[in-house]
């Protein structure tokens, strides 16, 4: 059994960690765009931070007719 834990120890770092490593790797290039949902919701977001500032916007407008008044 003693001479069997220096080659489990060498295969489990020269083969397990790799192997692990590498298969995080290609998991992560496989998402690493926008998934179909993630694309709706950001259009989603950016159509109502436009339609804040535009609120924005006429607030500000009315806000300085009154002042002007």
């Amino acid at each position: 059994m003693g001479e069997l834990v220096p080659i489990f120890v060498c295969a489990i770092l020269f083969v397990a960690c790799p192997a692990v490593i590498l298969h995080y790797v290609t998991q992560w290039k496989k998402t690493r765009g926008l998934s179909s949902e993630d694309q709706l919701l950001l259009q989603q977001l950016f159509t109502l931070a436009q339609r804040l500032e535009q609120r924005i916007t006429n607030l500000e407008r009315v806000l300085d007719t009154k002042e002007s008044l």
